[in-house]
């Protein structure tokens, strides 16, 4: 994993994970669902804002390009 993870606890990775997923498959099958993170189910929505899942998930996505781009 990059380094920038490090900064997030590894709940909030996970829930930003899904949240990344399902912004992916949202743009790739041109759904109209609207994609939330479902914080109250995991209950994590004491623990972590939407802003939170979202810079995560950000982060990710970075880190996704940059395995995407990788010649190793």
């Amino acid at each position: 994993m990059d380094s920038k993870m490090y900064q997030f606890p590894h709940s909030l990775q996970a829930i930003s994970a899904v949240y990344a997923a399902d912004k992916y498959l949202k743009y790739h099958h041109q759904s109209d669902v609207e994609v939330h993170p479902n914080l109250q189910e995991y209950a994590l929505d004491q623990t972590y804002s939407l802003a939170q899942v979202k810079s995560c998930a950000k982060c990710i996505n970075q880190l996704v390009l940059l395995i995407q781009n990788s010649t190793l």
